[in-house]
């Protein structure tokens, strides 16, 4: 979990102007997500449901929490408020 340690180190260093989707794009590319792990990524920082990323990313559910689970694994964490903890200094994306 050094790695999550250290990207959100990273993070909170950047201003909030900065932390936007493309900082989050870019602290992905740290964990070798994959592109569709990564827009999973954004939308869970953004605190959106399994139901609403399904819809706008036109995947099933099922298939959202097949890459959620694999994201979570990678970024070692196990929620999404987890995921959001790594964010949430200054909730740049809620904004």
């Amino acid at each position: 979990y050094e790695r999550a340690d250290e990207m959100k180190a990273r993070i909170v260093r950047m201003s909030e102007e900065q932390l936007n989707r493309e900082a989050l794009q870019e602290a992905a590319a740290m964990f070798d997500l994959t592109e569709r792990e990564r827009e999973i990524l954004v939308l869970v920082a953004l605190g959106k449901p399994r139901k609403a990323i399904a819809a706008e990313l036109f995947i099933s559910e099922d298939t959202v929490k097949t890459h959620t689970r694999n994201l979570y694994k990678k970024l070692g964490v196990h929620s999404k408020k987890d995921v959001q903890a790594l964010f949430d200094d200054g909730s740049p994306l809620k904004g």
